[in-house]
C-alpha cells in the first residue's frame, strides 16, 4: 500500500512538472530554428571552453574567426563557424540573450523560414560587405580602416538585426518606426563614435533587413505620414538619448572610430553634467513639458554652435549633423510642448533654497570639524578657498587628504549641489500642472441627468474623479490623473453629437498637460471613436445585466434563489430598499462595521476607483438594501447606483457594495440582490446591473488571449485569493443575467506599463509595498 502510494505521489509530481514546463515548450516549438542555434552555441561553448577562457587566446581562433584577415588566407567558412561563438566568456549573456530575444522574434512574427533566410542573407552581408568596404579604404591610408582591416570578429549578432528589421516591418504603426529608429539610431551612432569591426556589420545588416521588410510590405511607415503630438514627442526623446549615447562612446573611445581622435575642449566631469542633463531634459519632452523642450531647444543650439571646437573636422561635422536634425525636429513641433511645470512660490522657492545652502554649510563645517585628516591642517580661508573651487570641480591645492574619509567628504562639496541641482531640474521637467481644484462635477451632474449615461456613469460623480468638458460644453469625462496617466472612467456622459468627438478632444487635452489618456470599463460604443484615433483595447471585465420587465423566479433554473428567498422568510430576515443617509446612526455604524470587518479580511485595502463603499453609499440618489433580523442585527448590505435614461429619468440600478454579516445569515446576498430585482422590476426598472468583476469575464468568451490578455488573466489570478473577482463574477451568473464586455482603451503597448501603475494606484491609492507583498505571498 505504502508502495502504491509513493508511486502515485511520484507520478503526480512528474505530470505538476511536465505541466509547469507546458508554457516552455509551447514557445519553444514556435521558435525551433531560434532554439536550436541557442543550443548549437551553448555546447560549442563548453565544448570549447570559451564559456571560461577567451577563445581570441586560443590556436584555432584564426581557423573560426571572420573578417578580412581569414578570407585572404582562403578561409571561407568562417562566417559559419564564427557565428556561433562570443569573443571572451563575459559576452555569452548578452550574445546569447540579445540572439535569443531578437531571432526570436523575428521567427514568432514570420515564421522558421523567413526567420532562416533574414538571419543568414543578414549575416553573410554584414561580414563580407564588411570585409569589402575594409579592402577598399585600407589602401587610402586612412588610419582607422587600416587598423580595422586587421580585426577579426565572431557572433551572429548581424544575423539577429537583419531579421528584427524585416520583423519590425511587418508591424503596425508607431510599433514598426520605434523598433527601426531605435535599431538603426544604435547601429549608426555605434559606427561613428566606436567604429569597431563588427559596428560596421550592424549597420550594413540593417540596411539589408530593411530592403527584404520594404520588399515584403512595400511601405516603411504605416498610416498618412502625419505625426501625433505623442509620436513627435518620443521621436524627439529617442533622438535626445541617442546624442547621450554618442557623447558616452566619444569620452568612452576619444581615440576610436572612423572619424578619428577627438580633443575636447572640456573635460570629462563636464560632459557627464551634460549627458545627465540631457536624461532628464528627454524625460520631460516624453512628458510634453515646455520648460523640457526651451532646454532641449538651447541644448541643440549649443551643440551645433560648439561643434568647430571639436578636432578634427570631421567630429565636427558629425556632432553639427547630430544636433542639427533635433533642433529642426524641435522647432518644427514645438506646439506639441504645452505642458506646463507646477510654478512654485516665490516665499517657498526662497525658503527651500535658504534651508538647503544653510543645511550644506552646516555639513562643510561639521565636515571640517570632525575630519582632521588634512596635510597641513587648513584655515577658515583655505577651507573657504577648497569649497569654492570643489563647486566648480576643481581643488585649491592647499593641502590634500590624508585617509579616504577626507577623500570622501572633499568629492561630495562638488557631488552633493549636482545631486540638489539635478533633482531640482527633474521635478521641473516631470511634474506638470495637475487638474484643478474645481473639478466641473456639478456641470457632469447636469449632463448625466439631462441626456443619461451608461451602467457605470454615477461612478463618474464620486468625488474622487475630475472631469473634462467638452469645448461646446454638453460632454464630459470622469477620469483621474495618477503617475502622469490620465485614467477615464467608462464612457462619456452628454449629447450625442458632442460625445462622439469628446474623446479625441480628451486626448488633445492630455496631451497639452504631457498625460498618457486611457479609458477604462468602457463599453462597444467609445470603440468608433477610438479606433479612429488609432487606439488599442482589451477586455478587461463584464457586465452583467439582467432584464427586469419578464423576469420571474421560476423553473429549476433559479432554484437557489428561491431556497434563499424562502429560507430569509423563515429566520424572519427582513429586506427593506432605503436611502442609508435617511437611516438612524445606528443603523449606518451597524453597515460601517460590517464594511470595515470586510476589508480587515483581506490582504490589500479597500479598492476605490470602479469600487464604492460606505461614503459613496450614503449619497442621497443611492438606494440601499438591508437585510435585517428580528433582533434589528444587519446581517448584509447592498448599494445600487441609478442608471439613467434621457430627461432624467432612471430607467436601471447597478450594484456596487456587497457586504455580509460573516456569521450571519449565510445566503443573504442571493437574498438581498433578488429581493433588490423585485423590488425595482414593481418600480418600473428595466435593468439591474450586476456590474463587472474586474479582471474577470466568462468561461466561453476566450477566443485565444494575446499577450496583454494573457498579463491581466495571470493579474487576476493573482488577485483572485484576495479580492475573489472570479468568484464574484461566477456567483452572479445564479441570476442568469446577460453579458456586455468592458474594455481598457489605450493609445499603444508602449504606455501599458505607466497605465498599469496608474491603475494600480487607482484602485489601491493607500496600500504600501508590505500590502502588495502579502498578495504575492499568498
Amino acid at each position: 500500500m505504502s508502495q502504491l502510494s509513493t508511486r502515485g505521489s511520484s507520478e503526480a509530481e512528474a505530470a505538476s512538472f511536465r505541466q509547469s514546463l507546458q508554457p516552455l515548450l509551447d514557445i519553444l516549438k514556435r521558435v525551433p530554428y531560434t532554439a536550436s542555434v541557442v543550443l548549437v552555441m551553448l555546447v560549442l561553448g563548453f565544448v570549447s571552453q570559451a564559456f571560461w577562457r577567451p577563445i581570441s587566446e586560443s590556436g584555432w581562433w584564426p581557423n573560426v574567426a571572420y573578417g578580412l584577415p581569414s578570407f585572404e588566407e582562403g578561409h571561407w567558412w568562417t562566417p559559419v563557424s564564427g557565428a556561433f561563438f562570443a569573443r571572451i566568456p563575459g559576452q555569452y549573456i548578452p550574445v546569447l540573450g540579445g540572439y535569443a530575444v531578437m531571432t526570436g522574434f523575428a521567427e514568432w512574427r514570420l515564421g522558421t523560414r523567413m526567420a532562416v533566410i533574414a538571419t543568414v542573407v543578414g549575416q553573410l552581408a554584414g561580414v563580407f560587405g564588411t570585409a569589402a568596404l575594409l579592402a577598399v579604404f585600407r589602401g587610402t591610408d586612412w588610419p582607422w580602416a587600416v587598423e580595422t582591416a586587421r580585426a577579426l570578429d565572431v557572433g551572429f549578432s548581424s544575423g539577429a538585426i537583419c531579421a528584427v528589421v524585416v520583423a519590425a516591418m511587418t508591424l503596425r504603426a508607431p510599433w514598426r518606426g520605434r523598433i527601426i529608429v531605435a535599431v538603426f539610431g544604435y547601429s549608426i551612432v555605434s559606427f561613428v563614435w566606436v567604429g569597431l569591426v563588427w559596428d560596421i556589420e550592424h549597420v550594413i545588416s540593417s540596411f539589408v533587413g530593411l530592403a527584404i521588410g520594404w520588399r515584403r510590405s512595400r511601405t516603411l511607415f504605416a498610416g498618412d505620414g502625419k505625426l501625433t503630438r505623442h509620436e513627435t514627442r518620443v521621436i524627439a526623446t529617442v533622438m535626445l538619448l541617442l546624442i547621450a549615447l554618442a557623447q558616452i562612446l566619444a569620452m568612452a573611445f576619444p581615440e576610436d572610430g572612423p572619424l578619428g581622435p577627438e580633443a575636447s575642449v572640456v573635460g570629462r566631469p563636464l560632459i557627464v553634467l551634460f549627458v545627465i542633463a540631457e536624461l532628464l531634459v528627454a524625460a520631460g519632452l516624453h512628458r510634453g513639458s515646455r520648460l523640457a523642450w526651451s532646454a532641449a531647444t538651447a541644448l541643440s543650439i549649443t551643440g551645433v554652435l560648439t561643434a568647430t571646437a571639436l578636432r578634427p573636422p570631421a567630429r565636427a561635422v558629425a556632432a553639427a549633423v547630430v544636433f542639427l536634425p533635433l533642433l529642426v525636429l524641435l522647432l518644427r513641433t514645438r506646439r506639441a510642448y504645452t505642458a506646463k511645470i507646477i510654478p512654485p512660490s516665490s516665499t517657498r522657492m526662497i525658503r527651500d533654497v535658504a534651508l538647503i545652502g544653510i543645511g550644506f554649510l552646516l555639513y562643510v563645517i561639521l565636515g571640517f570639524v570632525v575630519i582632521e585628516d588634512f596635510q597641513p591642517p587648513p584655515d577658515l580661508i583655505m577651507q573657504a578657498r577648497e569649497l569654492v573651487a570643489r563647486l566648480f570641480f576643481a581643488t585649491s591645492g592647499a593641502f590634500v587628504p590624508t585617509s579616504r574619509t577626507a577623500s570622501v567628504f572633499l568629492v561630495s562639496l562638488s557631488l552633493i549641489p549636482i545631486v540638489v541641482f539635478f533633482s531640482v531640474l527633474l521635478v521641473l521637467f516631470i511634474r506638470t500642472r495637475k487638474p484643478a481644484a474645481a473639478v466641473n462635477r456639478e456641470r457632469a451632474l447636469e449632463l448625466l441627468h439631462t441626456y443619461g449615461g451608461g451602467n457605470l456613469s454615477w461612478m463618474a460623480t464620486w468625488p474622487d474623479n475630475a472631469h473634462f468638458v467638452t469645448a461646446d460644453g454638453k460632454a464630459a469625462i470622469a477620469y483621474q490623473v495618477k503617475g502622469g496617466t490620465a485614467i477615464a472612467l467608462g464612457d462619456p456622459v452628454g449629447a450625442p453629437e458632442s460625445a462622439a468627438t469628446s474623446i479625441a478632444e480628451f486626448a488633445r487635452d492630455c496631451e497639452t498637460h504631457g498625460w498618457v489618456p486611457c479609458m477604462f470599463s468602457s463599453t462597444r460604443a467609445v470603440l468608433p471613436q477610438t479606433s479612429a484615433l488609432g487606439w488599442r483595447h482589451v477586455q478587461v471585465a463584464e457586465d452583467t445585466v439582467i432584464d427586469l420587465p419578464n423576469l420571474q423566479f421560476k423553473g429549476k433554473a433559479w432554484q437557489d434563489v428561491r431556497t434563499a428567498l424562502n429560507r430569509a422568510a423563515k429566520s424572519d430576515i427582513q429586506f427593506r430598499m432605503v436611502r442609508l443617509a435617511d437611516e438612524s446612526f445606528a443603523m449606518v455604524q451597524q453597515a460601517r462595521g460590517i464594511s470595515d470587518q470586510w476589508v480587515s479580511d483581506k490582504g490589500l485595502p479597500e479598492m476605490g476607483f470602479t469600487l464604492g463603499g460606505i461614503d459613496e453609499a450614503l449619497d442621497p440618489e443611492v438606494r440601499v438594501g438591508l437585510a435585517v433580523n428580528a433582533h434589528g442585527i444587519l446581517q448584509g448590505i447592498t448599494s445600487w447606483l441609478p442608471v439613467y435614461g434621457p430627461g432624467g429619468v432612471v430607467h436601471g440600478w447597478t450594484l456596487d457594495v456587497m457586504r455580509r454579516l460573516p456569521d450571519g445569515f449565510r445566503p443573504v446576498m442571493e437574498f438581498m440582490i433578488a429581493s433588490a430585482c423585485l423590488a425595482f422590476k414593481e418600480q418600473g426598472a428595466l435593468t439591474v446591473s450586476l456590474s463587472g468583476a474586474p479582471l474577470a469575464r466568462s468561461e466561453d468568451d476566450d477566443d485565444g488571449l494575446g499577450g496583454v490578455d494573457a498579463v491581466l488573466n495571470q493579474l487576476g489570478e493573482m488577485l483572485e485569493p484576495v479580492y475573489g473577482f472570479r468568484s464574484l463574477h461566477q456567483f452572479k451568473t445564479k441570476f442568469k443575467p446577460r453579458y456586455e464586455p468592458m474594455y481598457m482603451v489605450f493609445p499603444d503597448e508602449a504606455a501599458l506599463p505607466r497605465i498599469a501603475l496608474a491603475l494600480t494606484q487607482a484602485f489601491l491609492p493607500d496600500a504600501r509595498l508590505r500590502d502588495y507583498a502579502s498578495v504575492l505571498r499568498s
